[in-house]
């Protein structure tokens, strides 16, 4: 789709990634070491308002739909739905 992606292995690399890269979107999984998915989320949601979409993207349970102000997409969805959610 045109997009270049930067993948994070854990929660500080996401940190630091979109520190330094300011991308057009986050994917969130929130089952990730060091700083969890949460932890991000939690820096994100200080953001008011939120400058950067973000779709939490999880096989934690989470059913697709919405977490608070982001949507959420199960794994195993269809991945054009991942990225209808992340263009809004």
């Amino acid at each position: 789709e045109g997009y270049d992606v930067d993948v994070a292995c854990d929660g500080d690399e996401a940190l630091a990634a979109i520190e330094r890269a300011r991308p057009d979107g986050i994917v969130l999984d929130l089952l990730m070491p060091k700083k969890n998915g949460w932890e991000v989320w939690d820096w994100w949601q200080a953001l008011l308002p939120p400058p950067i979409p973000l779709v939490i993207w999880t096989a934690s349970g989470l059913r697709t739909g919405a977490v608070g102000r982001a949507p959420s997409v199960a794994k195993g969805t269809d991945p054009q739905l991942l990225l209808r959610t992340l263009q809004g």
